[in-house]
């Protein structure tokens, strides 16, 4: 059994790490498709994550489940593993399923065990990929942490409840790198009005960019262009090779035309409420 993080670590760093032929993944993120797809390409035959709700539910990224099925991943949801079988090593992982009952604090569906539904998987290796709580050394012994063991922060200002302490990005798990990023700005805006200051995060104002559109060809529906990605045997055959080798320069630039309106309606210089003047 080998947490998923200290595998893919283990694996980058160079490590020798045998797979077997068997490999089962519990979890339903990212760290757990990233665990299923290096097993694979390590040479295990069958790989297997296991999600005890559906599909629909797992915090992994659309992309990645897809791409994780391109390769061959078995998906089996609405499966809990109990317990690790095996002999001094392990040998299966006995499950059970599940199916989803009412709605959780996390706002999804609560997954519940089906009576007699208990089945054995074969494994060599056993992956947990169930996420991670803060060290004992993050706690402080007086930050206040949230029913989920995470700091409990203030959402307009990330601060705890410490004065001068404040908090973002894995201490209180956010969902997204964006998000962990957002919460790194708002938090820097108030540790700056904190000692005092204006929470400016830039010495220099930000000026607009003068544009031009063609509204004929911006009001066309046009298909959106996709990223280009390797051909699965290939991808397959290293743990390097680079799966989403994104879109071409001309590709990258179209798809950014898409936004170029965010801008329609804003004011052109402050003014009178009666005297306002919009862009067209």
């Amino acid at each position: 059994v080998m947490y998923g993080i200290d595998f893919l670590r283990k694996v980058s760093e160079g490590q020798d790490v045998a797979v077997g032929k068997h490999v089962v993944v519990v979890g339903g993120g990212s760290t757990a498709c990233d665990a299923a797809r290096t097993a694979k390409r390590m040479g295990a035959e069958d790989v297997r994550l296991i999600y005890r709700r559906t599909r629909a539910e797992m915090p992994a990224q659309l992309e990645e489940l897809i791409e994780s099925e391109e390769e061959g991943i078995i998906m089996d949801y609405l499966v809990s593993p109990t317990e690790v079988v095996g002999n001094g090593k392990v040998e299966g992982l006995k499950c059970i399923r599940t199916e989803l009952g009412d709605f959780d604090n996390s706002g999804r569906r609560r997954p519940v065990p089906i009576e007699g539904s208990d089945y054995t998987l074969k494994a060599d290796l056993v992956i947990p990929c169930l996420g991670q709580k803060l060290s004992k050394g993050l706690e402080f012994g007086e930050v206040n942490l949230n029913d989920w063991g995470y700091m409990d922060v203030d959402a307009r200002t990330m601060a705890t409840n410490k004065e001068g302490i404040f908090a973002g990005g894995d201490n209180v798990n956010p969902s997204t790198i964006i998000e962990c990023v957002a919460q790194g700005r708002l938090a820097a805006i108030n540790i700056d009005k904190y000692f005092g200051f204006e929470g400016k995060l830039f010495d220099e104002e930000r000026s607009a960019v003068e544009v031009t559109y063609d509204e004929d060809a911006y009001l066309q529906t046009l298909p959106r262009k996709t990223s280009n990605f390797e051909d699965v045997d290939e991808r397959l055959q290293s743990l390097v090779l680079e799966v989403n080798k994104g879109m071409t320069l001309e590709d990258t630039v179209e798809e950014a035309r898409r936004c170029l309106h965010c801008d329609r309606g804003e004011m052109t210089e402050p003014c009178d409420k009666a005297e306002k003047k919009h862009i067209k």
